[in-house]
C-alpha cells in the first residue's frame, strides 16, 4: 500500500475509462499500486496534451477540469475552446 490515495492522481472512473478495467477493480488498484496510479495519470495527461496541443493547457485541464479551461478560453482569450 502507498501513501498516495486515488484522489491524489486520477479517479477510479478515469482509470476505468483509460484502461478498460472495471471501475471497482480500478478503485482498489489505485489505492494499492502507486505504479498503476502514476501510469494512469501519465496516460491521461498525454491524452489531454494530444487533444489540447499544449502542456500548459493540458496541465490546467488536469488540475481544474475542462469546464474551467473552456471558460478561460472564452473569457480571457476571447475564443472558442480548443
Amino acid at each position: 500500500s502507498s501513501d498516495v490515495c486515488s484522489s491524489d492522481l486520477v479517479t477510479a472512473t478515469t482509470a476505468a475509462w483509460l484502461t478498460g478495467i472495471p471501475r471497482a477493480e480500478c478503485s482498489h488498484m489505485l489505492m494499492d499500486s502507486i505504479d498503476f496510479n502514476v501510469q494512469c495519470s501519465v496516460t491521461y495527461l498525454k491524452r489531454l496534451h494530444d487533444r489540447r496541443g499544449s502542456w500548459a493547457v493540458a496541465l490546467g485541464e488536469y488540475n481544474t477540469g475542462y469546464p474551467v479551461v473552456n471558460e478561460y478560453a472564452r473569457k480571457a482569450l476571447k475564443r472558442e475552446p480548443w
